[in-house]
């Protein structure tokens, strides 16, 4: 008997959850909720460095620009990206680590190019995901190295009720599962936070079947004499089609000034 109960009640579980599902997508192309990750057209992501990263011993810049390729139309209108960021303190032969995340959201073109076969969805116009961190030459004497690394999950999806730029940027309050959820300082990424709010849910995503990753890492070092070099490290892991770039500073003498993150 409590199998029959099971079997019977299993289709209008589904049902009910595949009408919940779609009335979330109101607000975006129903459409779009409606194709499975499983049925998505083949594609790939293309990161490219907009210009050379700038490197130095008080920070590093980063600007990146990010393409879908589908062989099909692609259903879904957002990339996804999260952020795990995590600072480490050498001191004297110890170590100290500090960890925060964030997740954001871009919203891709709706007017892709077609090229070879492919249907091409970059960002918005002027859109860039910029990598930036600063204050380093600030650090307290007592501190001899700090390694900076910024691992990165990126994957398409469909988001609603987010609070957008005029380009197409936002942060989202976390991950479809919600095992990584925004946490980041007021200093973080400041230009977003002050003028926007923290909200937004993804609907459905492939960040579990597809995702891509890639790494930053920035490497900061006392050389003595009160000297400090740094080096950048932008690295394509799972899935990502870029190239690897490592980018050195000059040393530098220390100098005061208020740091800021994105």
């Amino acid at each position: 008997m409590p199998s029959a109960i099971a079997k019977s009640w299993m289709p209008t579980f589904v049902g009910m959850t595949l009408i919940l599902l779609l009335s979330s997508c109101a607000s975006v192309d129903p459409r779009a909720c409606a194709v499975p990750p499983e049925q998505l057209p083949v594609y790939r992501i293309v990161v490219e460095n907009v210009e050379t990263p700038e490197v130095s011993a008080d920070g590093y810049k980063l600007l990146l620009r990010f393409k879908l390729h589908s062989r099909g139309l692609f259903p879904y209108p957002h990339l996804i990206q999260e952020i795990t960021q995590t600072a480490t303190y050498y001191t004297n032969g110890r170590r100290s680590s500090h960890a925060i995340s964030l997740v954001e959201c871009f919203r891709l073109n709706s007017e892709p190019q077609y090229r070879d076969g492919e249907w091409i969805y970059g960002l918005e116009p002027l859109q860039r995901d910029k990598h930036f961190e600063s204050g380093f030459a600030a650090t307290p004497r007592g501190i001899e190295r700090i390694v900076v690394t910024r691992a990165i999950k990126l994957y398409p999806g469909v988001v609603e009720n987010a609070d957008f730029t005029l380009l197409g940027f936002a942060h989202l309050p976390s991950n479809r599962s919600g095992s990584v959820r925004t946490n980041i300082p007021a200093n973080f990424n400041r230009g977003y936070q002050d003028d926007h709010q923290l909200r937004g849910t993804v609907l459905i995503d492939d960040g579990e079947r597809n995702w891509r990753e890639y790494e930053l890492a920035y490497d900061w070092r006392r050389t003595g004499e009160g000297a400090m070099n740094a080096t950048l490290t932008f690295d394509p892991l799972t899935g990502i089609e870029a190239d690897r770039v490592t980018v050195s500073s000059p040393a530098a003498v220390p100098s005061s000034g208020a740091g800021g993150d994105r």
